[in-house]
């Protein structure tokens, strides 16, 4: 049951990524869009928490705060504090997420299925990245120009396309430490968030990477 619940969460993960280019180009119908594929990653994130009902309780709980903030901002477009809230409440949602899948990937029995490691593993990077997108977006809501766009495809009003996908953009290429140049950060505290963010995303692989040949290592010395 586990095996597939990361299975999905890693689906709905990829959906709701590519749904981003449709949300900037489709307006209100891609804001549906995007709140009803996020609606499908809280479902399956909080049955990857489940399991100590506390924490399954307090998931399910910041998911339907997240919908409904989603919800509020699709009929309010235009305050921006309501943008910043679902982020945050996002945050915590991700952060909890990241911790208890975590202690399963790394901290597993050498018996766990590969692929289910492989699944979490995956996802795990995933929420890193969706982790750190919504930091940003709470950085630029607080200090509006935090990030500047010097490519022509970020349109007059980048502040609003900055909320609308673009923040994950510019956060997967920092986690990947790409790094094209195209979106900058501005301030201090924005240049901190990323560089965090690199941090634990060349981390975060050699950490991986480390934990999969040990237990490798250690299934084979037991055979």
């Amino acid at each position: 049951m586990l095996k597939n619940t990361y299975r999905n969460l890693l689906v709905s993960l990829i959906l709701l990524l590519a749904s981003y280019p449709l949300l900037i180009e489709a307006g209100l119908w891609g804001r549906v869009v995007e709140l009803s594929l996020a609606t499908a990653v809280l479902v399956t994130g909080t049955l990857a928490a489940r399991g100590r009902s506390l924490r399954a309780s307090f998931a399910a709980s910041v998911s339907a705060a997240v919908v409904l903030t989603g919800i509020f901002a699709l009929f309010n477009p235009d305050i921006a504090w309501v943008f910043a809230l679902r982020a945050l409440l996002f945050t915590i949602f991700l952060g909890l997420i990241i911790v208890v899948m975590s202690r399963h990937v790394f901290a597993g029995g050498r018996h766990a299925s590969t692929t289910n490691r492989l699944y979490g593993a995956v996802c795990i990077y995933v929420l890193i990245g969706m982790f750190f997108a919504d930091l940003h977006l709470i950085v630029n809501t607080i200090h509006p120009g935090s990030y500047l766009c010097q490519a022509g495809q970020c349109g007059g009003d980048f502040q609003t396309t900055f909320q609308t996908g673009v923040h994950l953009y510019f956060s997967f290429i920092t986690l990947a430490t790409v790094g094209y140049g195209d979106i900058v950060p501005a301030t201090w505290l924005s240049g901190m968030v990323a560089a965090m963010e690199a941090i634990v995303g060349q981390m975060y692989v050699a950490i991986l990477v480390a934990r999969l040949v040990g237990l490798h290592l250690a299934a084979d010395a037991e055979k």
